[in-house]
């Protein structure tokens, strides 16, 4: 990242007729080896949009929507992956500003995965919409001060570190708070900030198998855990969190200053299943002999002609 550039050119506004996602990523640094980049870098160079199929406002009789509630508020993201992108980009949808700030070289891993259009996946498009984007080395003096800058005009940050990631980087809530005091930081983890397992590598699957949610799929002659073919468990927690951001945020506006917001996505999904779930665990002297969910039997029933859902 050449040491010039400033905050300010990558802060500022979006104008009007902006495109809805745009990017701003270095001319020369080991980036350029990745298409994806090297694709975007072109497109800009070419005054396009970065990403191809980004719909500009005046597409298709396009028009702003009024001011959300959010409007106003900056949000710094850090995240990766689908649970802090997917959380960031429904604040965007409720108004605010969002920075989304990718790492050199490669950038976020959700760009090539799934379906892509010219390198570029449409899963990174949804759960990344209406944000503006930079590359930074965080690893890097130059690269660090930018973020800093950022930070400065911050009302939200998240991440989703594994556990002393962000303190080696030196962005831990510690860190931020010195720079932003009172900044609602989102500390988005698999299975919190400490235990035997907070260390791991956490993905959908594994959260649905340790919260019960693919337990929870057997039925009476099926005793076999059953995978949702959904990352169910990722946008769970992805929409937890932003309810939080969301109340972290009132709170401040009460005067309540700053929070460190610590959420794993296996807390989140235990509480989403908790409410029928756990259902012979609420009433200690309650009749339990029906079934463990109220929805344990609910099977789509086939018909000549397809199959129907009955309730």
């Amino acid at each position: 990242m050449p040491s010039a550039r400033k905050a300010s050119d990558i802060a500022r506004p979006m104008p009007e007729a902006a495109p809805v996602t745009t990017a701003t990523l270095p001319s020369s640094s080991p980036s350029m080896r990745y298409p994806h980049i090297r694709k975007a870098n072109q497109r800009l160079a070419d005054g396009r949009p970065a990403l191809s199929g980004t719909p500009m406002p005046e597409h298709h009789g396009y028009r702003r929507p009024m001011a959300g509630p959010l409007d106003g508020i900056r949000i710094v993201d850090l995240s990766v992956a689908l649970t802090g992108p997917l959380a960031a980009g429904m604040l965007v949808d409720q108004g605010a500003d969002c920075i989304k700030v990718e790492q050199a070289p490669t950038g976020d891993v959700i760009r090539w995965l799934g379906s892509t259009v010219s390198g570029i996946s449409s899963m990174f498009q949804v759960a990344n919409r209406g944000k503006r984007s930079v590359v930074l080395d965080l690893r890097q003096a130059d690269g660090m001060a930018i973020l800093r800058d950022l930070i400065v005009d911050a009302d939200v940050l998240v991440q989703n570190f594994r556990p002393g990631v962000a303190e080696r980087l030196g962005v831990a809530y510690a860190d931020i708070r010195s720079i932003r005091p009172d900044i609602v930081y989102a500390d988005l983890t698999g299975f919190g900030p400490k235990g035997p397992y907070s260390h791991r590598r956490v993905y959908d699957t594994v959260i649905q198998a340790q919260s019960g949610l693919a337990a929870s799929q057997t039925g009476i002659n099926d005793d076999q855990p059953k995978f949702l073919k959904q990352l169910v468990c990722d946008k769970v927690t992805a929409y937890t969190a932003c309810q939080a951001i969301t109340a972290a945020l009132f709170a401040r506006e009460r005067g309540a200053g700053g929070q460190h917001l610590e959420l794993s996505m296996l807390d989140a999904c235990i509480a989403f299943l908790f409410v029928d779930g756990a259902d012979h665990e609420i009433i200690l002297d309650g009749d339990h002999s029906g079934p463990q969910s109220v929805a344990a039997n609910n099977t789509p029933l086939a018909f000549g002609d397809g199959f129907a859902a009955v309730a």
